[in-house]
């Protein structure tokens, strides 16, 4: 009675487990859609500016320097909220050193204003873990990608570590790049960062 029991035992075991083993695959499951849509500029060898609205009678409210353009220079931040036309109503922040609540020093988020920039000052970071690929796709919408890249591609060539950015989708929070070969294609949000110390190596 004993040995009946054992296999019948060891049957229910198997039958709980394949359940378990036909899960969906980790790419079909619900992507995670960030609140918030989080860009960095790229200015390296130009000034950006910060306009007041869109449209003719926008006036420049602020003039960001690039990072490589002095020492003084910082890297910006920028939290997307509106797409119109070919600019971005965003918010502008950086990360730097302030007097903390308990005393002693640390690293803040500050934010410093709210304007309206062009499409064409974006860049975000590619962010890949170990043993998995970036994929780049020719839409949102697309269910193969067109391209990807490993992680150690990646570390290879550090041309892929900034993209520029040339459109947004605020909904699903996928940004479209320009790549390597000149040709455009969409990001999704896990594979973005806008992390200028760590670059998003090593996570």
């Amino acid at each position: 009675m004993n040995r009946y029991k054992y296999i019948v035992l060891v049957l229910v075991g198997l039958w709980i487990n394949s359940g378990y083993s036909q899960e969906q695959p980790h790419e079909q499951r619900p992507e995670y859609i960030p609140e918030n849509m989080e860009l960095i500029l790229f200015s390296e060898y130009q000034y950006t500016y910060i306009y007041d609205t869109i449209g003719e009678n926008k006036q420049i409210i602020h003039t960001l320097n690039p990072p490589a353009d002095s020492a003084d220079a910082m890297w910006w931040n920028l939290t997307v909220y509106e797409n119109i036309d070919n600019m971005l109503k965003v918010e502008v922040w950086r990360i730097e050193e302030a007097l903390l609540e308990n005393g002693y020093y640390g690293l803040m988020d500050i934010t410093y204003f709210t304007g309206w920039i062009y499409k064409d000052n974006l860049a975000v970071y590619t962010h890949v873990h170990y043993g998995e690929y970036v994929e780049l796709y020719d839409s949102i919408n697309a269910t193969k990608a067109a391209l990807s890249f490993s992680w150690r591609e990646w570390w290879d060539n550090e041309d892929t570590g900034t993209l520029r950015v040339v459109d947004v989708d605020l909904e699903s929070k996928w940004v479209k790049i320009l790549w390597l070969d000149n040709k455009e294609y969409w990001l999704r949000p896990k594979n973005q960062c806008t992390d200028h110390y760590t670059g998003c190596t090593g996570n």
